[in-house]
């Protein structure tokens, strides 16, 4: 990775030092849709991104001249099921061009290099997630240019927001609820692996990931996490994730009439009980229904092991509910029916000469951590 010969633009690969130049480069407004989400990673980038995958590496590309960053790409590394079988996946994330160097070949030489990774072999493919909101990176996504990967739609995922509260109707009542400890981390791990199978990226988790925090589960501990019995045995598990110390979404800005009109929305949302829109440049307050496995996609148990759980963000601040659902999931007519919605589309990525991987993909139902997005 060194510096072209036919531009005064440098890819390398970001360290620590970087920090300050990424960060700036990350806070650069979006300027599509009425509501601008970011994600805030500050005060460290690498920290942020450690729930992404098992190995993270940002490639950024700096002005020579300036020593400013004119864009900057994340390529994780994650252990996932594919077809059934456990491989090593990539995701690509905080792909941004400073808009001074929206025309330069800032984006070709990230591409370039993930390329080259790439066809060593050492993933499936590249997932990635774009609001559809965002038109110029999903333009930029599906433009088919010389150099960037083929990106194939995985399906649309929608992330609900709304306040904790608990979800109506039937709830399971031949199950036992509780608190997980660290005796039950062998059968978790174990019920995770066998019903996590049957999804197509649902990732792969060990005894240790549970035992050191290790990706998504950074901060969690186990007596954090909710599991059902039934019959003896468990058939479903979720956890509520707090990822406030080290990375945030926030509301980067409204368009004009937006901004205009947020006042008389949030006096709308208030009467209606839903969630006000916060402040330019504010984080949410929210945590983040992760590790949501639930056999046979029984609702019943997807309710009750919710109202377990939310129970505690009920009494405290009450920070907002987030959760990623798949278009089709069953869980989603059980949400409650004033919410908020961000619809994104998940793509895979990848070079022509991995075609054959890429179409053996079968039809299972594709599974994302939100935790880990």
């Amino acid at each position: 990775m060194s510096e072209t010969s036919s531009s005064r633009l440098r890819l390398f690969r970001a360290t620590p030092d970087d920090q300050e130049r990424l960060l700036k480069l990350y806070s650069e407004k979006s300027r599509d849709g009425h509501v601008r989400i970011n994600l805030d990673m500050s005060p460290d980038v690498f920290a942020a991104l450690s729930v992404e995958g098992f190995k993270n590496e940002v490639f950024a590309v700096e002005d020579v001249s300036t020593g400013e960053l004119a864009g900057a790409g994340v390529r994780n590394l994650r252990h996932c099921y594919v077809n059934g079988t456990m491989e090593t996946v990539g995701y690509l994330s905080g792909l941004r061009v400073a808009a001074k160097y929206r025309k330069s070949r800032a984006m070709f030489l990230i591409f370039k290099q993930l390329r080259d990774l790439y066809l060593q072999g050492e993933c499936f493919g590249y997932l990635t997630s774009v609001f559809n909101s965002n038109t110029v990176a999903k333009n930029v996504l599906t433009s088919g240019k010389a150099g960037m990967p083929r990106f194939r739609e995985v399906g649309q995922l929608t992330t609900f927001v709304f306040k904790p509260q608990y979800l109506s109707g039937p709830r399971s009542k031949d199950c036992e609820t509780r608190t997980a400890t660290e005796a039950d981390i062998p059968e978790l791990v174990k019920f995770l692996q066998t019903e996590g199978a049957r999804y197509q990226f649902f990732p792969y988790l060990d005894e240790e990931d549970f035992r050191q925090q290790r990706g998504f589960l950074k901060e969690l501990d186990i007596n954090q996490v909710w599991i059902a019995r039934k019959q003896g045995s468990i058939a479903g598990c979720m956890a509520f994730i707090d990822q406030s110390a080290f990375r945030r979404w926030k509301v980067d800005g409204y368009s004009p009439v937006f901004k205009k009109m947020r006042g008389a929305l949030n006096l709308g949302n208030a009467l209606l009980g839903l969630p006000s829109f916060p402040k330019e440049q504010q984080n949410f307050n929210y945590h983040l229904l992760s590790l949501v496995c639930i056999r046979d996609f029984d609702a019943e148990i997807f309710k009750t092991l919710f109202n377990k759980a939310v129970n505690p963000l009920m009494q405290k601040e009450k920070p907002l509910v987030l959760l990623s659902l798949f278009n089709g999931s069953p869980f989603t007519a059980e949400l409650p029916l004033l919410k908020f919605s961000f619809k994104s589309t998940i793509f895979i990525g990848y070079w022509g000469e991995t075609l054959t991987q890429i179409e053996s993909l079968d039809n299972r139902f594709p599974h994302l951590e939100a935790a880990s997005l």
